[in-house]
């Protein structure tokens, strides 16, 4: 609706008077006009035009190069959110395979863990069997699926790549960041498309073995029945984890090690996908795996010479690590931390580092990889079963008010 601006009568003087000025002013325009010569209008006339024209080529011009940017600015913007998108799903890289040597234990070496030598020894025996012996005894050529779990710094992705080793195989790890996307529905696409290439990968190298290592699968094995209305796309992942173990289960070539901080069975990951694999509990390592470990650090290093001709002092070290409760992980930063710290003071050949700068780096070392464990006495582990977890929810209540449970 237009608003009618109503004027008062005092004004009305005033704009008669601005009317008549223009009037007279357009007058005295058209008298002037008439009293020049024909020629002089004419090309008065053709002078106004060109003038009219440019202005409009002008106008047109800056209309033409406003569209330009406009239409350049939401190319770039379209750009932008496309490259955004693209960099910001899950699944676009390729994993990078390769082969690990001298780098990482062999597999009978005494500081792998015992039940990796168990699966890899049983993995290697059935490898060996001719074709007619296994299908004599009803073995079919089929993937592996192992899960691995423990507490962080195990050793469980070492462990992963130790079978690698042990089977001569070509080794690529990923993590769940590499399927996660912003997308709804494209991290269960991710996880297809990247089963879909792995399966590709077997068949064209029937002759070469290959370990594929998933770490977080925690994050992956989303159970059905545990799973709300609004969380459908975990639903999704769930499926095309169990979709793509099915896709790949007929490569002899292939075994997949999912890791895992948390207990499979305590944390109830999908029983349809744990159902597919062997479960496999990486624990800390013992006293003797401890000091394994440390002789395998040490054996890198020439200034830990002398010391690697100590048993005792190894001993000493590896029990000392043990009791702390200390992991793979632990160790091998403990060891390494020492040799820098003591290699930065060194300026000749024939320092030798000893047990001393070992066990001061381990007195000083404030977290430990697996501090809270089962085995910590400061543990309330609620997963074993039902009994046992109302009498220690009880337990830890009573202790609390009589007390007792602050540093439960």
């Amino acid at each position: 609706m237009v608003n009618k601006i109503s004027l008062s009568p005092a004004y009305l003087p005033s704009f008669r008077a601005d009317g008549e000025n223009i009037k007279q002013e357009n007058t005295e325009a058209a008298q002037s006009m008439q009293n020049m010569p024909y020629s002089d209008q004419f090309n008065k006339m053709v002078e106004e035009q060109q003038k009219a024209v440019k202005n409009e080529e002008s106008r047109r011009k800056k209309s033409m190069i406003t569209n330009y940017l406009i239409t350049g600015a939401f190319l770039i913007m379209t750009g932008l959110t496309i490259a955004q998108y693209i960099t910001s799903k899950g699944g676009s890289s390729k994993p990078i395979f390769r082969k690990y040597g001298n780098e990482i234990p062999d597999w009978k070496d005494d500081c792998v863990n015992s039940k990796v030598k168990q699966a890899i020894e049983e993995k290697l025996n059935l490898k060996s069997k001719s074709k007619e012996v296994r299908e004599h005894i009803g073995i079919k050529d089929k993937a592996t699926f192992f899960v691995f779990f423990g507490a962080p710094g195990t050793g469980k992705t070492l462990s992963g790549k130790i079978v690698a080793k042990a089977l001569d195989a070509k080794c690529a790890e990923r993590q769940f960041a590499d399927y996660s996307s912003i997308m709804v529905g494209e991290t269960a696409v991710n996880i297809t498309k990247d089963y879909k290439n792995l399966k590709k990968l077997c068949d064209k190298n029937p002759n070469q073995e290959f370990v594929y290592i998933v770490n977080e699968c925690d994050a992956l094995f989303n159970n059905v029945e545990r799973l709300g209305v609004n969380n459908e796309h975990l639903g999704q992942n769930r499926t095309a984890q169990i979709n793509g173990l099915d896709l790949v289960k007929d490569c002899p070539n292939l075994t997949i090690i999912f890791t895992t901080n948390v207990n499979p069975h305590s944390a109830k990951l999908d029983p349809a996908l744990l159902s597919r694999m062997k479960v496999v509990e990486i624990g800390r390592p013992n006293q003797q795996e401890q000091l394994a470990c440390i002789k395998y650090i040490l054996k890198q290093y020439p200034i830990a010479k002398d010391l690697l001709k100590n048993e005792s002092k190894l001993n000493q070290i590896a029990e000392i690590l043990y009791n702390q409760k200390g992991t793979q992980r632990d160790t091998t930063e403990v060891i390494e931390s020492a040799l820098k710290k003591f290699g930065a003071s060194v300026n000749d050949t024939s320092a030798q580092i000893s047990d001393k700068e070992i066990l001061d780096e381990i007195n000083s070392k404030e977290i430990w990889a697996a501090s809270i464990g089962k085995d910590d006495p400061k543990f309330v582990d609620f997963n074993n079963n039902s009994a046992n977890f109302w009498e220690k929810l009880l337990e830890y209540l009573k202790n609390i008010l009589d007390g007792k449970g602050s540093n439960q």
